[in-house]
């Protein structure tokens, strides 16, 4: 506002550049006539000069005009200030100016109300970064597990030595593992009784537009109470529902802020190691430490049951005085994500961190339930009479990050690295390159190896027809494909050998 009083202090009369504008131009045009006519013995005398009178009684107007205007802003200069001194019809009916409009008086006030709401959306989106954060450096890996399982979480750092078998083993996604991994989380229960899969497909990998990858599972069961169907249900609707995800996001919120007051001295340790550096680091710290904790069973007291409790009180806005009544809360509100609210939200409970270790683990990633139908079966045995049983078909598709053309591309980088002196990028026509060349440097050397000679051949025909068809692949089929001719090219000594 200092500024501002000066500017005042300091404000000369304002003349309107528009009237001095037009005065200039009435006057040029005048001399103008004037001395056209005056050069030109046609014209009449008398009409020169009415011509001549009337444009000066209209220069004498607009500079009376024109005199009048500078004097009245000499005596009030602040006027221009005022907005009631505009055609402000515009800004009153647009729905973006209105309110500011009819709150201010000056045109000062109308800008400093425009920096109010500029402050106010930085520290809306602010707001709203910080609530992405759980997301963000945490819950993304889980529930949208990456594609590129050569990559790892958080570091980025690319492991180029899963490579055949430990490929199969280490991959979640191969057929064996994927098939093993669904049909125990659908069997299983919290009891003494398993949900009977009888018959699961499950399809190819489809990568979508959107860098998201979507996996269709079809299955048949058969539940033996109506507890184990329910347990079922659970497990599927806990990332299936929007309004449970977004549960997992409010608890993993304050969870983190709760792990930032408990574990500030190792947090600050580890951000001192320099793991991780720049403007989140200690958000990368946090998740980084809180994901191996969960899934690579890393040896930290990262999360302890004290901190899940002080989580759940601040959560509920309630102390430890009332602690039975905060838990119970808690329950209500988290009850249709049983595995959470009836593990870390039992009062009496002294296995918190490691049922919510186990909770994370066995989480399904995000899904979209396509059918789901049972129908009660009642049992005829004798034994079983009385007893209910339930059949029932579910067919949906869980989801997760597809590869990304830069980190297929990123692949192709590292491997040609790893095979080639000269860092060539690795691709079905380098590859070919590499063999031909290997047969036409040393063909008197392979062809006495017979042996030899016969798997080059073969595999120069392997490479050939991944190179008809490499280009109409995903690119997750397109990595697989990457890792195969590098592994094949490693085998047969071709690394390295141009």
């Amino acid at each position: 506002m200092e500024n501002i009083k000066q500017e005042k202090a300091i404000m000369k009369p304002i003349i309107d550049p528009e009237q001095i504008k037009k005065a200039k131009e009435m006057a040029i045009y005048a001399r103008n006539i004037a001395k056209n006519f005056f050069h030109s013995k046609k014209n009449d005398k008398k009409t020169i000069i009415f011509i001549a009178g009337v444009l000066s009684l209209i220069a004498i107007y607009l500079g009376i005009s024109l005199y009048i205007k500078i004097s009245a802003l000499n005596k009030d200069p602040y006027s221009l200030e005022k907005i009631n001194q505009y055609d402000i019809t515009n800004l009153k009916t647009n729905t973006l100016t209105r309110n500011s409009i009819a709150s201010a008086t000056t045109i000062y006030d109308l800008i400093q109300n425009n920096e109010d709401i500029q402050d106010e959306t930085q520290r809306y989106n602010k707001y709203k970064e910080n609530l992405l954060y759980p997301y963000t450096y945490f819950l993304q890996y889980l529930l949208l597990p990456k594609l590129n399982i050569r990559k790892e979480p958080y570091t980025d750092i690319l492991k180029t030595d899963i490579l055949g078998r430990s490929f199969l083993e280490e991959n979640p996604y191969n057929d064996i593992n994927l098939l093993q991994r669904r049909t125990d989380f659908f069997s299983s229960t919290d009891q003494n009784e398993i949900n009977q899969i009888k018959d699961i497909k499950i399809n190819d990998i489809q990568e979508y537009e959107n860098g998201i990858f979507g996996i269709k599972i079809d299955f048949s069961f058969v539940s033996p109470s109506k507890n184990a169907l329910l347990f079922l249900t659970d497990k599927i609707t806990t990332t299936s529902d929007e309004e449970n995800i977004s549960l997992l996001g409010e608890f993993f919120y304050y969870l983190r802020q709760q792990i930032k007051i408990d574990r500030k001295d190792f947090l600050d340790e580890q951000i001192k190691n320099g793991l991780f550096s720049g403007e989140n680091n200690i958000n990368k710290t946090l998740g980084y430490h809180f994901y191996n904790r969960i899934i690579n069973d890393e040896d930290s007291d990262l999360v302890d049951d004290t901190t899940i409790n002080r989580t759940i009180f601040t959560m509920m806005g309630c102390s430890p005085e009332t602690e039975s009544q905060c838990f119970y809360r808690f329950r209500e509100k988290y009850r249709n994500i049983a595995g959470l609210a009836y593990t870390v939200g039992m009062k009496d409970n002294t296995n918190k961190t490691e049922d919510l270790k186990d909770f994370l683990k066995n989480m399904p990633p995000i899904i979209a339930v396509q059918e789901f139908m049972y129908t009660k079966v009642q049992e005829s045995s004798i034994i079983k009479q009385n007893t209910s049983k339930f059949e029932g078909k579910i067919s949906l598709e869980i989801y997760g990050q597809s590869i990304s053309p830069e980190e297929r591309d990123e692949i192709a980088v590292d491997l040609g690295k790893k095979c080639f002196a000269d860092n060539k990028i690795l691709s079905p026509e380098e590859v070919l390159n590499t063999i031909n060349e290997t047969i036409r440097k040393k063909s008197d050397l392979i062809e006495e190896n017979q042996s030899k000679a016969n798997s080059i051949r073969d595999l120069k025909t392997i490479i050939e027809n991944i190179g008809t068809n490499y280009e109409g692949l995903s690119n997750y089929r397109k990595t697989i494909k990457l890792f195969e001719m590098y592994r094949m090219l490693n085998e047969n000594g071709l690394c390295k050998t141009i």
